[in-house]
């Protein structure tokens, strides 16, 4: 995820692949957005990344949406 290196449009195509894998689709949401990264703690998020809102033992992501939003995430 963060810190993959390499060439943007490789890390944004393997992402969609990923993305997609995991869905059985890429979700029409995301089709034709480019994000910079993925991330998974809001905490992290930079300006054009994607948020994964995961939930966890002690914590949902979902409760971390908006800061992920404010932070620059594009979705």
């Amino acid at each position: 995820m963060k810190g993959s290196g390499g060439d943007v449009n490789t890390r944004t195509t393997s992402y969609q692949s990923a993305i997609g894998s995991a869905f059985g689709s890429l979700p029409a949401v995301l089709t034709g957005t480019s994000f910079r990264a993925v991330a998974i703690d809001s905490r992290e998020v930079e300006p054009g990344d994607l948020f994964v809102a995961l939930p966890g033992d002690h914590t949902d992501g979902h409760r971390f949406v908006g800061m992920a939003l404010e932070r620059g995430a594009r979705a």
